[in-house]
């Protein structure tokens, strides 16, 4: 479909967490937003881009046809008095101030409105007869205490309120996994409203991996219990008991280990420590280059709405190995097409034994590699996201 089908020529995004052009974006959806608002623009869409600003920060920016604007955000003290607020109340001005900019962006002209719900901006959002609210449910807050509690906290309920409220307001909700609506459409409700259209990011060329280090693992992501960080470490300690050479590099977080994945890093054998690599946050083309001389890209979540490192090493032809939870089952493939190997979310016996498997059989690989490859064109392209992406939005359009 082409932007000549939609009765409106703007779109802004709200998202927090998106940089300025230039700074690599560290989060999975930080780089979606920005993908996806440069893949309209380059259809010829006027984007715009609404987050927070970093401190000395811009406030306004524009890069490749996108213009950015960067609002103050966090004014709620993390932990007054020493408590823990829950996520969503650190966004109050966010969500207002955001707004704001909305309004003057948009003015009179005909819109669509792109808004992450985690943080909840769309609250403050006004519906107006010339723009529609689409709202994207990814990583919902009930999945923030995953690995560390088994109900759900004061503040992760209240999140799901606030969230809920989002959707409620909304033109069209949109669900980045089957999984995903499933598990949390009847909480966030959207009716017909709904539907679900799969993340993805522009592939890089290059062909298949090259695997030049063919022990060596690759974990994309945030080091938390709801990331399975806890269960890598364990399960590589297993790795290097019987292969003392393999490595494991991590990238995506500078952050120090705290809490029970302090423990878990301690609890590591030295010679297990050393053979760990951690990677400061790298831009898309570094991290392709590693994650192609990677054998595999072990993705261990105790609990995923979608996956994206997983589709993008699928795109690479490097074989996955991920936990059976959440949305990775339908990313990775089930049968005959899958990418990769699932095991028992949080059984690091498990994951190692399919992980050692692996690197064993080189010929294996290659086979989930080139499946891989086949699945995440067909499934997961870039352009096949934009075209659903203009289809959602002239959805929105007709809703009322």
């Amino acid at each position: 479909m082409s932007t000549a089908d939609l009765p409106c020529d703007t779109v802004v995004f709200v998202a927090a967490g998106v940089p300025p052009p230039g700074v690599v974006a560290a989060g999975g959806i930080a780089r979606h937003t920005r993908a996806l608002a440069e893949g309209l623009a380059a259809r010829g869409l006027a984007v715009h881009i609404v987050s927070d600003r970093r401190p000395d920060g811009p406030r306004h920016a524009a890069s490749n046809g996108v213009g950015y604007v960067f609002v103050d955000g966090v004014d709620v003290p993390r932990r007054p008095l020493g408590l823990r607020l829950p996520y969503s109340l650190y966004w109050p001005a966010f969500a207002m101030r955001a707004a704001a900019e909305v309004d003057r962006l948009v003015g009179r002209s005909r819109a669509i409105i792109d808004v992450t719900n985690f943080q909840a901006p769309g609250l403050a959002l006004r519906r107006t007869s010339d723009r529609r609210v689409v709202v994207r449910v990814v990583t919902p807050s009930a999945f923030c205490g995953v690995g560390e509690t088994a109900r759900l906290s004061a503040g992760q309920a209240l999140s799901l309120l606030l969230e809920g409220a989002v959707v409620v307001g909304a033109d069209l909700v949109v669900y980045d996994s089957d999984f995903a609506r499933a598990r949390f459409g009847p909480r966030y409700g959207g009716g017909g409203r709904a539907v679900v259209t799969h993340l993805a990011l522009p592939f890089r060329d290059g062909g298949p991996g090259t695997h030049e280090e063919p022990l060596d693992a690759l974990h994309v992501g945030k080091l938390s219990l709801r990331k399975g960080t806890d269960v890598l470490f364990r399960a590589f300690a297993r790795i290097v008991d019987e292969l003392p050479v393999a490595r494991l590099h991590l990238v995506g977080d500078e952050s120090e280990l705290s809490g029970p994945l302090h423990a878990a890093w301690d609890a590591l054998p030295a010679s297990a420590r050393t053979r760990i690599v951690r990677h400061s946050i790298v831009d898309d083309d570094k991290l392709t280059q590693l994650r192609r001389r990677c054998a595999l890209c072990v993705v261990p979540s105790r609990l995923e709405s979608f996956g994206l490192p997983a589709v993008e090493a699928m795109a690479d032809g490097v074989c996955v190995v991920a936990a059976n939870a959440g949305a990775l089952g339908e990313v990775v493939g089930l049968g005959d097409d899958a990418g990769g190997v699932l095991f028992t979310a949080g059984d690091d016996g498990e994951l190692a034994a399919r992980w050692l498997s692996l690197l064993s059989d080189p010929q294996r690989r290659r086979q989930f590699g080139e499946r891989g490859r086949v699945r995440a064109e067909a499934h997961f392209s870039f352009s096949r996201f934009l075209e659903r992406t203009l289809e959602d939005y002239r959805c929105a359009w007709a809703a009322r």
